[in-house]
């Protein structure tokens, strides 16, 4: 799902950006296994929440729990009894991960090959996607968002501790955004529909809220 087309960033004109909300099996299969710590945030984002137990819930709640001996009460088939459900109990929306997608287009060369323009060209490319997601966590950290992106030099988490799982810029960008690859010395270009295979891609996975207050915050960006 698109939620912000592709255009170019006000902070960094030479970089645009596009933002996605990827379907639920390329969360699975790509980005959690990429930032494991995102998995944990989500899972406690999705824990019910109880607020202001009445005294019947809390009284029920304990007859439920334990009988005359303070034991757990057992079924039957020796199950632990399950508890009633708050009536204050409130599930946490379901909220997911959103891909920002970025592009930088080289004015030189096609940058297949490893001139040293090329080379030149995605070493100040790096810094400018760095520079480009240090204002990204700017605007959304403070807010309570969970924000991470891969180097576009190895595809490792940047932030994220411990993960050793690369992110396959290539792939995700023909999964989430249809563009064609091509087959270079053994590795995967993307082919922009506009610029060709002159551009540099870079990717961030954020979190933490609906797609339209996600709109708001990179209003400016």
């Amino acid at each position: 799902l698109l939620v912000v087309p592709e255009k170019e960033s006000q902070c960094h004109p030479s970089l645009r950006y596009t933002v996605v909300a990827p379907p639920k099996y390329f969360v699975r299969t790509d980005i959690l296994t990429v930032f494991p710590e995102l998995r944990e945030v989500v899972d406690n984002a999705r824990t019910p929440t109880v607020t202001s137990p009445t005294t019947e819930y809390a009284a029920a709640t304990q007859c439920a729990a334990a009988g005359p001996s303070g034991l757990p009460l057992s079924s039957a088939a020796g199950e632990v009894t399950s508890l009633p459900t708050s009536p204050n109990s409130v599930a946490a929306p379901e909220v997911s991960p959103f891909v920002i997608t970025t592009f930088q287009v080289s004015e030189y060369e096609s940058l297949i090959g490893f001139s040293g323009v090329a080379q030149e060209f995605k070493d100040h490319s790096r810094d400018r996607f760095i520079g480009f997601m240090n204002e990204v966590q700017r605007r959304l950290v403070p807010e309570g968002w969970w924000v991470d992106y891969a180097d576009p030099a190895t595809g490792l988490p940047v932030l994220t501790r411990g993960s050793s799982a690369v992110y396959c810029e290539s792939d995700a960008i023909e999964q989430l955004l249809s563009m064609e690859l091509m087959h270079v010395n053994g590795c995967r270009m993307v082919i922009h529909p506009i610029f060709g295979e002159q551009v540099y891609p870079a990717s961030a996975v954020v979190y933490g809220g609906t797609s339209d207050r996600l709109k708001e915050l990179l209003i400016g960006l």
